[in-house]
């Protein structure tokens, strides 16, 4: 491909993506397909972003060739790489971890990156997929990893008895019941850090509901990518975000889940 055309499919590729975005946020099953790879076990690796891109073209849990043998599974003959992700340009080097030993690592090149092809597990036959968590009344990540998740951010966290709210934030604190159970602090944390990252609660001019919908829908996304299930919020999403899909801050919700998401990495 000439350059023109390659950077003619960036673009397009971006004005799919946004598209896709918008109309993911109202809907739930596009959500859970948006973050089908984390709930894999031992496939994640790619961006926030890089899921979207590969929801955005249809594709579920994807992987490169050679991935995809590293997890027992093999590429059926005659299948095209159709789906791509940008990949960050780099090269390999060798270093000594902390236990003494040498390995390689990808060290990147600054920001440049390119178009890679992948293949969706829909192309593919061999080893089934496991889950990384199966076990819907536990939640994978502890309310106390959270709570450091938040605090590593700058925003400390305090626990009191709150009358009827499960959560709230002045924009710099985060307070949570100490009436609710596990699961349920760690999805109300996910939604007060959105606030926060947002900047939403001294935002004037903008509907309260708007600013629910935005901290919900980066709690959802957060608590979908670490595999924790909890469905009464995508309804909520999906509720408002309807009546407000055309001032909804798609990119604040997406940097403030990708912020979020990366500290549990």
């Amino acid at each position: 491909m000439t350059k023109d055309e390659i950077n003619g499919r960036k673009q397009a590729l971006k004005t799919n993506l946004d598209v896709f975005i918008r109309d993911a946020l109202t809907s739930k099953p596009k959500i859970d397909m948006l973050m089908a790879h984390y709930t894999m076990k031992g496939l994640y690796h790619y961006s926030f972003y890089n899921s979207m891109m590969i929801a955005s073209q249809g594709g579920t849990v994807c992987n490169s060739y050679k991935r995809w043998q590293d997890a027992g599974r093999q590429v059926r003959k005659g299948e095209k790489a159709n789906i791509v992700i940008f990949r960050p340009s780099g090269h390999k080097v060798k270093q000594t971890n902390e236990n003494g030993e040498e390995e390689e690592a990808w060290v990147t090149s600054g920001d440049r990156f390119f178009l890679s092809s992948v293949f969706d597990i829909a192309q593919t036959d061999g080893k089934p997929l496991e889950y990384e968590h199966n076990t819907a009344g536990a939640s994978p990540v502890t309310f106390d990893r959270a709570k450091q998740a938040s605090e590593k951010l700058g925003f400390p966290v305090q626990i009191k008895y709150m009358d009827g709210a499960r959560g709230s934030t002045d924009g710099a604190t985060v307070s949570i019941n100490e009436a609710s159970n596990d699961i349920d602090r760690v999805k109300t944390m996910f939604h007060e850090l959105g606030h926060c990252l947002l900047k939403s609660t001294g935002e004037a001019g903008k509907a309260h509901n708007l600013k629910e919908v935005e901290a919900e829908s980066v709690s959802y996304l957060c608590m979908s990518a670490l595999g924790i299930k909890y469905e009464l919020h995508a309804d909520y999403v999906a509720n408002y975000a309807q009546n407000h899909a055309g001032n909804i801050n798609i990119d604040g919700i997406l940097k403030a889940a990708n912020k979020i998401i990366r500290l549990f990495e």
